[in-house]
């Protein structure tokens, strides 16, 4: 509802697990209300059916400086990771990402985001992985059940929780 654009002291917000549907903005060519300027520092939207693209939580002039945690897991976001990510300017530690429909390659942009957890597993993702920091996911990471082309990069068996498979193209 628009009444969420009101919501400009919301640290934290939690609509998981409420059988919500549909794309999380209905249309793009309007402002989210997903990118209204707050200061919240962590969302979750996990385990429900939200679809369409992965939301920002950012318009032009709003940077989310404040942003922690990015809960998105358990839903039917698709297409591509937002290379964007990276540019929200938000010191963001938690991106959970897990059992969407998620397609495309990693974007090497997350390797300039300070993560300590990183999830993308369960999704259609391929392509080369980048050389990410994987040991600095120390909370947790886990990229299986994806088709990433050969070789992985270095570190890539520092992903603990499931380290990232591939597939060799020449085979």
């Amino acid at each position: 509802p628009d009444s969420l654009y009101d919501l400009t002291d919301v640290v934290t917000l939690d609509l998981s697990r409420n059988n919500l549907t549909g794309p999380l903005c209905s249309n793009f060519s309007h402002q989210c209300w997903a990118s209204a300027c707050t200061d919240m520092e962590h969302v979750d939207l996990s385990h429900n059916a939200f679809s369409g693209p992965v939301p920002l939580f950012t318009d032009g002039g709003c940077m989310r400086h404040s942003m922690k945690t990015m809960n998105f897991a358990h839903n039917s976001f698709n297409g591509n990771i937002p290379d964007q990510l990276a540019l929200l300017g938000a010191p963001i530690s938690e991106l959970y990402l897990q059992s969407n429909q998620l397609s495309g390659a990693v974007p090497a942009s997350l390797k300039n985001i300070p993560l300590t957890a990183l999830r993308l597993d369960g999704n259609q993702l391929s392509g080369v992985v980048p050389p990410l920091p994987f040991s600095e996911y120390w909370d947790y990471c886990d990229m299986k059940g994806n088709a990433f082309d050969c070789p992985l990069p270095a570190g890539a068996d520092k992903c603990k929780d499931g380290a990232p498979t591939c597939t060799d193209a020449t085979a």
